[in-house]
C-alpha cells in the first residue's frame, strides 16, 4: 500500500483527507460543523430524529475570530403536518424561534437572517410539539467577514 501511495496521488490525496477529517473536533460538537470555502460558511446537520418528549441537537459550533452574515433556515425532514420548534441559540442565549405549523414551504417562509458574532457558540435544537418521531434538519449558511 505504501507504494502504491507513493505511485498515485490520488491515493495520497484521499489518504491525507482521511487524516486531516480524523483530526477535526468533532468530539467536542459532533452534530454539527462550522464548514468554509473561501468566504463562505455552512453547516448541515443532516436528518435528526426528533420527538415531543426531549429536545434533539441539531448542530453545534463555534465561529472563529470573524463575523457571519448569513441565513438560518430550520427544515422538516419529511412531509408532515405535525408541528416542530427550533431554536437559535448564540453562547446559550436563545437568540431566535420558529414554530412549524404545516411542513409545506415551511423553510422558505421561515429562514432567519442572522449575524453571528466572532467567537460564538452557536446550538440549534428542536424539538415536536405534538406527539411522535420527525425527523427535521438545520442549515446555516453565510459569509465572512
Amino acid at each position: 500500500m505504501a507504494d502504491l501511495q507513493d505511485q498515485d496521488p490520488l491515493v495520497a490525496k484521499v489518504a491525507a483527507a482521511r487524516a486531516a477529517s480524523s483530526r477535526r473536533p468533532d468530539e467536542k460538537f459532533p452534530t454539527g460543523r462550522l464548514n468554509q470555502i473561501g468566504k463562505h460558511v455552512y453547516a448541515y446537520s443532516g436528518p435528526i430524529p426528533t420527538t415531543d418528549s426531549a429536545s434533539s441537537n441539531l448542530l453545534t459550533f463555534v465561529t472563529s475570530s470573524s463575523y457571519i452574515v448569513g441565513t438560518f433556515t430550520p427544515y422538516h425532514g419529511a412531509e408532515t403536518t405535525q408541528n416542530m420548534q427550533f431554536t437559535l441559540y448564540f453562547n446559550d442565549t436563545q437568540i431566535a424561534q420558529v414554530s412549524s405549523r404545516e411542513a409545506y414551504d415551511f423553510a422558505r417562509a421561515n429562514a432567519i437572517h442572522i449575524l453571528i458574532p466572532p467567537y460564538t457558540k452557536v446550538t440549534v435544537d428542536a424539538i415536536g410539539l405534538e406527539s411522535g418521531t420527525n425527523s427535521t434538519s438545520a442549515v446555516i449558511v453565510g459569509e465572512v467577514f
